[in-house]
């Protein structure tokens, strides 16, 4: 086995690409993640156009203490996605993945921006409802967009090319940076957007500690979402 070397900034892990047969790395972690994120800017753009008009009755701290995570947890995969994968993409796939990597990149300098925008709005609600909802109106269609296009043309590079291992390596990059208090929210947060099949593989594959984090959090997680979208 080589060392690991450094390929720019980013140490990637020792092992060589996937090989036929080979188990194929499973991405419903960031399937659930991709949906769950969507599924909460339109919703969370209803609520703030709702506080915006004076109706609704959205708890204006619930909204801030469950949409910033929301934010945080995006930027975060996004994050990982723009800096962890693609070192790791061009030395196990090399030429098939370049114009990927350079798409993932480019679309990262794109939506940070907007997600920075937002969470500043959510800091300054409820007197900037009306422009938050403006901004997660801007932010869906972009998001919608870019992880279609993610799904379609990158999960499959990382199904050929990417071992389990290296996969097992991607993960610890995000739960470093993600860090404590945003991994317990995105344990819960995630099971709240699953079916019954895709809870029993997060419940395999994403964390030892997703049973845990279910029981200590999941009601805590509920009363806020109920607050937050009434």
């Amino acid at each position: 086995m080589t060392e690991d070397r450094p390929c720019g900034a980013m140490w990637i892990p020792p092992n060589g690409p996937r090989r036929p047969g080979d188990p194929v790395p499973d991405l419903t972690a960031w399937r659930v993640l991709h949906r769950a994120a969507l599924a909460d800017v339109v919703e969370f753009a209803r609520a703030a156009d709702a506080m915006a008009r004076g109706a609704g009755g959205t708890d204006a701290d619930a909204l801030r203490g469950y949409l910033l995570p929301v934010l945080t947890a995006v930027d975060v995969h996004l994050e990982v996605a723009g800096e962890a994968l693609p070192p790791l993409l061009a030395r196990r796939a090399g030429p098939y993945a370049s114009d990927v990597l350079d798409r993932v990149v480019a679309d990262r300098a794109v939506l940070e921006p907007l997600l920075g925008g937002a969470a500043r709005l959510v800091d300054a609600v409820p007197a900037a409802a009306g422009a938050l909802r403006d901004a997660l109106d801007g932010i869906a269609p972009v998001l919608h967009e870019q992880l279609a296009e993610r799904e379609r043309r990158l999960f499959p590079l990382i199904t050929t090319h990417l071992s389990c291992s290296d996969m097992r390596w991607v993960r610890q990059q995000m739960r470093r940076r993600a860090g404590a208090e945003l991994l317990s929210f995105l344990a819960v947060w995630l099971h709240h957007h699953v079916t019954p099949a895709e809870a029993e593989c997060l419940l395999r594959d994403t964390t030892e500690h997703m049973g845990p984090l279910l029981a200590i959090f999941g009601e805590r997680y509920a009363q806020l979402r109920r607050r937050a979208v009434p």
